[in-house]
C-alpha cells in the first residue's frame, strides 16, 4: 500500500469552503477504475477507440516494449540502466496495470513522514533559501528543487512534482525515501483557460456543459469540458510518482517552458512518446467519466469519440511508431477531441 498526506493549504480554496481536496483524489481513483473496467471489456469498442487515438496503438497490441520512461530513469539517478527482459509488457498491459495500481493500492494518511506523496497548495510558502549554499530547499519535506517555483507560477503550470535531490540526514532520517512532494499552483483551480475558478466534481461539470455542448450543440462536446478540472491535474500529478513515472513527453524534467497537457498536445507527439505520458493517462481516466455521461433527458448512451476515427488510415496500424497525427485533418473530430454522444454507448 502507497500513502498520501494533503496539507490543509489544499482544501476549501477559491469560495468552495466545504471542498476536500482529498475528494478529487478519490474521484480520479474512481476514474482510473472505471477506465480499467472499459479497457478490459471486450465488447467496449468505444472506450477501445479512445485508448488508440491517445497512446496511438490499438487495445489489441501486443508488442512487447519497455514501458520505463526517461523520467523513470531520472527519479532512480540510474539513466544507463539495463533493461530486464521480463520488465517488457505490451503498452496495453502497461496502462491497465498502472490504471489497477492507482485505483486500490493508495491511501490518505495523517501521517506525512511516512507518505509517498505530500501535497500542498501554499504557492512555495514554505521554501526557503540556504543562507550557506545559497541554494533553494523545503525544509519540512528535506527536499530540493530544481526549479524556483514562483516560476512555474508565473508561467501557469497548475502542478508540480518535486522528487529529486532529498536531503539524507543520517541515520536518524526518518523520512520515506521514495516521497514525492506535489504543488498545485493557483491555475489549478482556474483552469487553463480564462474561465472563472471552477473546482467542481466531474459529474458536476459535464452535467453543466452537456446542456450547451460545443456551439450549442447538447451533443457534442470539446475536450476542454474534461480538461479544466481539478481532478485531472491530480491524476496526470499521479502520474509522476515513483509508482509509475509517466513523464511529461518531449519536455524535460525540469522544464516549466512548454505545455505538458491538453488534447491538442498529446495529438502532438510521437506515438513512444504518448506509450509512457502522464497526460495521456490523465485524458484516458477523464474520457472514462465522460463515457458514463449524457445529455438531460436521455437516459442511456455517454459521450465518447467520433466513430470515424476507425476509417482512417493506419489509425488501428501497431506498427508504425514514430507518426505523428494531423489535428487539422477535414474530418478528424477525433484528434481534435471532439466528444459525440451516442444512444448506443458500448460497454
Amino acid at each position: 500500500m502507497k500513502y498520501y498526506w494533503i496539507d490543509p493549504s489544499c482544501n476549501g480554496k477559491y469560495g468552495k469552503k466545504n471542498i476536500m481536496f482529498d475528494s478529487y483524489i478519490c474521484e480520479a481513483r474512481a476514474l482510473a477504475k472505471r477506465a480499467l473496467e472499459r479497457l478490459e471489456s471486450p465488447t467496449d469498442t468505444d472506450f477501445a477507440r479512445v485508448f488508440n487515438v491517445l497512446f496511438k496503438t490499438p487495445k489489441t497490441a501486443t508488442q512487447k516494449k519497455y514501458p520505463l520512461s526517461e523520467f523513470w530513469h531520472f527519479m532512480r539517478g540510474k539513466p544507463n540502466l539495463p533493461l530486464d527482459k521480463k520488465t517488457k509488457v505490451s503498452i496495453p498491459e502497461h496502462v491497465m496495470a498502472t490504471l489497477a495500481d492507482f485505483a486500490s493500492d493508495w491511501e490518505l494518511t495523517d501521517d506525512q513522514k511516512k507518505a509517498h506523496v505530500r501535497i500542498y497548495a501554499d504557492n512555495g510558502a514554505r521554501f526557503c533559501v540556504d543562507a550557506a549554499t545559497g541554494e533553494m530547499h523545503d525544509p519540512i519535506n528535506h527536499i530540493k528543487p530544481t526549479s524556483n517555483p514562483a516560476d512555474f507560477m508565473l508561467m501557469g503550470v497548475s502542478g508540480q512534482v518535486i522528487c529529486n535531490d532529498l536531503v539524507n540526514r543520517g541515520p536518524d532520517d526518518d523520512e520515506n525515501p521514495e516521497r514525492v512532494i506535489m504543488d498545485f499552483y493557483p491555475n489549478t483551480w482556474m483552469g487553463m483557460t480564462s474561465k472563472p475558478p471552477m473546482p467542481w466534481s466531474m459529474r458536476t461539470r459535464i452535467q453543466a456543459t452537456a446542456s450547451r455542448g460545443y456551439s450549442g450543440e447538447p451533443l457534442k462536446l470539446e475536450y476542454w469540458d474534461i480538461m479544466n478540472l481539478v481532478t485531472s491535474t491530480v491524476a496526470h500529478e499521479f502520474m509522476h510518482t515513483y509508482a509509475y513515472a509517466f513523464s511529461d513527453g518531449s519536455r524535460t524534467h525540469n522544464d516549466a517552458s512548454m505545455a505538458t497537457a491538453g488534447w491538442q498536445y498529446i495529438m502532438s507527439e510521437k506515438k513512444e512518446i504518448c506509450w509512457h505520458n502522464a497526460d495521456a493517462m490523465a485524458l484516458l481516466m477523464m474520457a472514462a467519466g465522460f463515457a458514463d455521461m449524457r445529455p438531460y433527458g436521455e437516459t442511456k448512451g455517454g459521450y465518447t469519440l467520433p466513430r470515424n476515427w476507425d476509417k482512417i488510415p493506419g489509425s488501428n496500424d501497431p506498427d508504425v511508431t514514430n507518426e505523428k497525427w494531423d489535428p487539422d485533418s477535414v474530418f478528424n473530430d477525433a484528434a481534435r477531441g471532439r466528444f459525440i454522444w451516442h444512444s448506443d454507448m458500448t460497454n
